[in-house]
């Protein structure tokens, strides 16, 4: 071979690895951009039980979720979503498709319960307390968080004492130290930040409350929500819009929603059916609320303005009435033979359910055949409630009235 010809298979060689460069460059790293611009979305779905149901979300990959507004259920109040068997943290990303349930406590209606929340601060979630007036909150495990030592828990700067009996919702918030670096390790020179913490101020968490990390003159996001039944939010003290120059908390402040109450006048019934007290604006349900009796009538509900309602969302004091309706009583008869007990010679008429003491009087007519009109008669104790056997055949109506009533009802056979 010639040093020419082995100079231009040197050079073919070159260019085919230039080639193969090339093909890299536009074809191969391109495609890895595209791969690192794929962004995941999960599904967030809600188990709600007993009927309730929500709507699925939908949040990007390392998002935080916005919860939805908490459940309501007749008899229960709701403690918190659960992730499985773990209370469920709405200030972790989410890095796949979970499916969130909640947790129900039953109560009864007759007693006050208040709901305890815990705000770990980044550390491990707490599930919630519900706790009746005046018990106490059961102290959780110490949650756990990188980088920190947990110190005490805290409500309104003041650290918490677990025999307090409870009196209203509150939120304990978890109180850390950080750690030391470890000596070995040079340290490298940051950036100046500040911690930014969220304080519901007697309120709850709903979602986008976890501690932030803010750089000196910078202001924090706010992404906070927080509720509280019965009051209106006003806004974060200090001012949220408040630059940064040092470690930050930041509590909500709240306004009393006025109150109202809703009473029940019974109309005759008997039974226990306590004023309510109600937010203004706030619905009450009221078509269980309580079983007023009334002899002789079965409850159709309650009325306001004429009008069965089962629930009302009164702006002022509010009284419903209770509707009855008249019940209808049925006619027992039976026969009165004579000596030989083949001869019908008389009928002994009754009030199912009813002894002959408790009844003033019966007044029967019936239809008589051979006179092609109806006959009425009026049967009391006198006569042993009886009649002779030619009114019996065809009752057509009957009414009868109780003694110590002063209404009269029908009666069918």
């Amino acid at each position: 071979m010639t040093d020419k010809n082995k100079k231009t298979i040197i050079l073919n060689t070159l260019i085919l690895c230039f080639c193969v460069i090339v093909v890299a460059l536009f074809c191969i790293i391109p495609n890895k951009k595209l791969d690192e611009d794929i962004i995941d979305i999960y599904t967030i779905s809600f188990n709600g039980g007993e009927g309730i149901s929500y709507d699925a979300i939908e949040v990007k990959e390392g998002e935080n979720i916005s919860l939805p507004e908490n459940p309501t259920r007749e008899g229960y109040i709701f403690v918190g979503w659960m992730l499985g068997d773990e209370p469920f943290d709405p200030n972790k990303e989410i890095t796949g498709d979970i499916t969130l349930t909640a947790e129900w406590k039953k109560i009864d209606e007759t007693k006050k319960y208040y709901t305890v929340y815990f705000n770990t601060d980044g550390g491990t979630a707490i599930a919630n307390q519900v706790l009746e007036e005046k018990e106490h909150v059961t102290r959780p495990e110490n949650p756990v968080k990188e980088g920190y030592e947990f110190v005490r828990w805290e409500v309104d700067g003041v650290e918490y004492n677990f025999d307090t009996p409870v009196t209203s919702d509150i939120t304990i918030i978890a109180i850390y130290n950080q750690l030391a670096s470890d000596p070995q390790q040079p340290e490298t020179p940051q950036e100046k930040t500040y911690r930014v913490t969220f304080n519901a101020g007697g309120g709850s968490f709903v979602s986008g409350c976890g501690a932030q990390n803010v750089k000196e003159g910078a202001r924090a996001r706010n992404t906070c929500n927080v509720a509280r039944p019965g009051f209106n939010f006003t806004g974060w003290t200090p001012d949220i819009n408040t630059t940064i120059n040092s470690n930050t908390t930041f509590t909500a402040t709240w306004q009393e929603r006025a109150r109202t109450f809703v009473s029940f006048d019974l109309n005759g019934g008997t039974g226990s059916c306590p004023i309510r007290d109600v937010y203004v604006g706030d619905a009450l349900n009221v078509a269980n609320i309580c079983n007023p009796q009334r002899a002789h009538y079965s409850f159709g509900g309650w009325e306001l303005n004429s009008n069965i309602v089962t629930s009302v969302t009164p702006s002022g004091p509010t009284t419903l009435r209770a509707r009855w309706n008249v019940a209808q009583h049925r006619l027992g008869m039976s026969e009165l033979k004579d000596e030989t007990g083949t001869t019908v010679v008389g009928v002994k008429f009754s009030i199912t359910g009813y002894s002959d003491s408790s009844i003033e009087y019966i007044n029967i007519c019936s239809y008589i055949a051979a006179a092609g009109t109806n006959k009425c008669t009026t049967l009391s104790s006198k006569n042993n409630f009886r009649t002779n056997g030619t009114i019996y055949n065809d009752v057509r109506t009957c009414e009868v009235k109780f003694n110590g009533i002063n209404e009269k009802f029908t009666c069918t056979r």
